[in-house]
């Protein structure tokens, strides 16, 4: 198999959520990380998809472990 499709979420509300659902149901994607300026929406968001890389900010994704693409929402 190939390597898995890593993929960075902007936005841990609902409809982050929505797209973390679907996301996690795909075997050829790995979450790479979540960023949301809510501390509230990402530690829920984290421990609800077991998500270890959580940033308050986006960008910081392209400073190290860059994800392969990055949905906004």
């Amino acid at each position: 198999m190939a390597d898995k499709i890593r993929i960075a979420l902007a936005g841990a509300g609902a409809v982050g959520r929505e797209h973390l659902m679907r996301l996690v149901a795909m075997p050829d994607v790995e979450i790479a990380g979540i960023a949301d300026p809510s501390e509230t929406n990402l530690s829920s968001a984290a421990a609800q998809f077991g998500i270890a890389r959580v940033e308050r900010e986006a960008r910081s994704f392209a400073a190290a472990g860059k994800p392969d693409g990055l949905i906004i929402a």
